[in-house]
């Protein structure tokens, strides 16, 4: 079975990739102001303050869900298993992040499949390094 704080870690790992994901937050910012997605209008610093204030409440709502997802999960997921998840959730998150970057380019691609590798060779072998 995986060692106790290795799972920790790795929900942790999972849940801020998955979050990342997501995508939650509802601003942009730059050197001189903060707006709304898709908005040119610059909000004020209240109206910034409110808006940041409640997208940590929701991140806070919504990751604790995630968490307990993964939580769920880990029991059944053996560590090349985890490391395929982590590799295509990150991935997709970088992705996500840079407008201009897109899912289907050959390195991304090329990762996918080495995660899909991963979780199809742990669930087969269901290999835990960390029980040996």
């Amino acid at each position: 079975m995986i060692d106790g704080s290795f799972a920790e870690n790795i929900v942790l790992v999972l849940s801020t990739c998955t979050l990342a994901l997501l995508g939650i937050t509802p601003y942009t910012t730059n050197r001189i102001s903060f707006r709304l997605k898709n908005n040119r209008a610059p909000l004020t610093k209240e109206t910034a303050t409110i808006i940041y204030v409640l997208s940590i409440y929701l991140l806070a709502a919504v990751g604790g869900f995630i968490e307990n997802m993964w939580n769920e999960q880990i029991g059944n997921l053996s560590d090349l298993s985890m490391l395929g998840v982590t590799l295509i959730i990150s991935r997709l998150a970088i992705n996500n992040l840079v407008p201009n970057w897109r899912q289907n380019d050959k390195k991304s691609v090329q990762l996918h499949v080495l995660g899909i590798l991963l979780i199809a060779v742990g669930c087969i072998l269901n290999i835990n390094f960390l029980a040996l």
